[in-house]
């Protein structure tokens, strides 16, 4: 679930097309592994659960985000606001 909500926030920054987004995601169902959260799962207990990521340095979300399939990079960039549009997109595309 994360690496589809990492897609989406790269696709809502800029960085992913759309068709990669989608591509992301299609592969991931084709597995059968999760795209979406649990429906009584919200967006303040995914911020939690990266909040104890061994990636958080000094309080801050750091991030592996897509260039493109294959490119990724840490990022800090992103807003709280950015990554919980992004969890909710992830939600509401199932």
């Amino acid at each position: 679930m994360g690496s589809v909500i990492a897609s989406e926030l790269s696709f809502q920054l800029g960085f992913l097309s759309n068709e990669e987004n989608q591509k992301i995601r299609d592969i991931f169902l084709r597995a059968n592994l999760p795209v979406c959260a649990p429906d009584n799962m919200e967006s303040s207990t995914f911020i939690d659960f990266m909040q104890r990521d061994k990636k958080v340095v000094d309080g801050r979300l750091r991030l592996i985000l897509l260039k493109s399939i294959g490119r990724a990079f840490i990022s800090e960039d992103a807003s709280l606001e950015q990554i919980v549009v992004a969890i909710d997109r992830c939600r509401n595309a199932s």
